[in-house]
C-alpha cells in the first residue's frame, strides 16, 4: 500500500520568498558620537532587501505593481542624507520603518555600512529586520489640539 505523499501547501503566514535587494546605495550624512563627526559628512552605504510578492508585476510588467524602487531608495538617500543621528542602529531603524511604509513589503532587511568607523576594521555594519507585524505594532502616537482663538483672549479663557 502506498502512502498518498502531497506537498505541504504555502500558507500566508510563511516568508515571502520574492524579494527586491539593492546594495551599495550612498549617502552623506552627518552621524556619529564624536564632536569631529559632527562637523563632517560621512558616506555611508545602505543595502535594502525589500521582501514582497512580485507575481502580479512579473505577469503585468507594470511598475504600478510592484515596489518601485527608484522613488524608494531616492527617499531614502534624502531621508538619510538630512539626518543627524548619533548612531548607525538608529538611522538603520528609521530607514527600516520608511521601507515598511509600503504596504507591498511584507518585511525588510536594512543593513547600513560605515567604512572607516574602527581604526583597524574595514567596515562596522549593523542590520535590523522590521516585519509588518513589528510596524503594526507600534503604539499609536498621542497628540494635543487645543482649539482657541486669539481674538478677545480674555473673554476666550
Amino acid at each position: 500500500m502506498h502512502e498518498a505523499r502531497t506537498r505541504p501547501v504555502a500558507s500566508s503566514l510563511s516568508p515571502m520568498p520574492d524579494r527586491i535587494v539593492v546594495e551599495g546605495l550612498r549617502a552623506d550624512t552627518v552621524i556619529g558620537l564624536y564632536g569631529w563627526e559632527r562637523m563632517v559628512r560621512q558616506e555611508l552605504r545602505i543595502d535594502l532587501t525589500l521582501h514582497c510578492d512580485l507575481r502580479q508585476a512579473g505577469a503585468s510588467d507594470r511598475v504600478e505593481d510592484t515596489v518601485d524602487y527608484k522613488t524608494l531608495t531616492n527617499n531614502v538617500r534624502e531621508r538619510v542624507e538630512s539626518s543627524r543621528y548619533l548612531l548607525i542602529e538608529t538611522l538603520a531603524c528609521d530607514v527600516a520603518e520608511h521601507c515598511m511604509r509600503d504596504e507591498r513589503v511584507s518585511r525588510v532587511e536594512v543593513r547600513v555600512n560605515k567604512t572607516g568607523a574602527l581604526r583597524y576594521a574595514d567596515n562596522v555594519a549593523v542590520v535590523v529586520h522590521r516585519t509588518r507585524d513589528d510596524v503594526s505594532s507600534r503604539p499609536p502616537h498621542r497628540a494635543f489640539l487645543e482649539i482657541g482663538s486669539n481674538i478677545e483672549p480674555v473673554t476666550n479663557v
